[in-house]
């Protein structure tokens, strides 16, 4: 499907006369519809657990003290060791990975609304959505670290380093079949386009541009059985680049088949999902960071406004 869009994208581009297009200037409305390939983005996991044991003989400890561990998993592990009333001792593990999702094709949709100027150049405003689901994923790096805890007769608590580990490279893996969580991801693009017909002296008028404008980018993080979720959105800078072909079907009513490589940049979010039940406690966090862009091939209606 993408090679025969290209295809008549680009004879009919060849075909063109540099001639501007004779379009009378005015208003039109229009929706697309299509299909969206995302491109694969990376990611940084973060997966905690502790197990706290409350059948211990003393109060919340009286003091806490840092045995080496690192301070970013100090505070998740003091976090779990604080909703236990009557610690003894623990053991708290985390995993950090770093690497690449890989991304679902999706339908997406939208609305336009533009003006011709009648010199060949439009100027468009478009509102359009994707929904994506992570499927693959590629670790790159991964290490892990894990620490012991537990209390002396004054009441004192001491976490001890348990030692890091440093687990190297993952072979990449579908998410379903590791069932742990989803990550799903939509973009809502509201964008300033500028196009540019061709006037091939028929009914055929193909076009180039570009565009700019803002994306909203919406993360949810899943269990993988669906009960739990967690969601995060962003404004971010976007822009877009792409062509088409316009096609007269007669009266006021154009059909256009097009080709947009959109980018939603400086997307960084995180999602966390976490859960604690008798002492035991774990969290996810899935950071997704940098650019997001998205093929969208689409098929637009539009219809001149009086």
């Amino acid at each position: 499907m993408r090679l025969n869009l290209f295809s008549v994208i680009c004879a009919a581009l060849l075909c063109a006369s540099p001639t501007v297009a004779a379009e009378a200037p005015g208003f039109y409305a229009g929706v697309i519809a299509g299909t969206a390939v995302p491109g694969s983005t990376g990611f940084a996991g973060n997966l905690f657990a502790a197990i706290i044991d409350d059948s211990g003989s003393f109060l919340s400890p009286t003091s806490i003290v840092d045995g080496g561990v690192d301070p970013a998993f100090l505070t998740k592990l003091n976090d779990a060791l604080a909703a236990v009333d009557y610690p003894d001792q623990a053991i708290g593990g985390q995993i950090e990975a770093d690497g690449r999702l890989d991304w679902a094709p999706s339908s997406t949709g939208g609305a336009v609304f533009g003006y011709g100027f009648g010199n060949g150049w439009r100027a468009e405003a478009e509102l359009s959505s994707s929904g994506f689901s992570a499927t693959r994923m590629t670790i790159d790096d991964l290490s892990g670290a894990s620490a012991e805890g537990e209390i002396d007769g004054s009441g004192v608590w001491t976490w001890t380093d348990d030692g890091a580990l440093s687990l190297g490279s993952v072979p990449s893996f579908l998410l379903d079949d590791l069932g742990l969580f989803t990550l799903d991801t939509r973009l809502d693009f509201l964008l300033a386009n500028g196009w540019f017909d061709f006037d091939t002296g028929t009914g055929l008028t193909p076009y180039i541009g570009a565009g700019a404008g803002l994306a909203r980018v919406t993360t949810t993080l899943g269990t993988g059985c669906g009960c739990t979720m967690n969601s995060v959105s962003e404004i971010v800078p976007a822009a877009s680049v792409g062509g088409g072909v316009r096609i007269k079907v007669g009266g006021p009513v154009t059909l256009d088949f097009g080709y947009r490589y959109k980018v939603a940049f400086n997307s960084t979010q995180t999602v966390t999902m976490s859960e604690s039940v008798s002492g035991a406690t774990e969290s996810l966090s899935v950071t997704q960071p940098g650019a997001i862009g998205v093929h969208a091939f689409q098929v637009g209606l539009s219809i001149a406004l009086p």
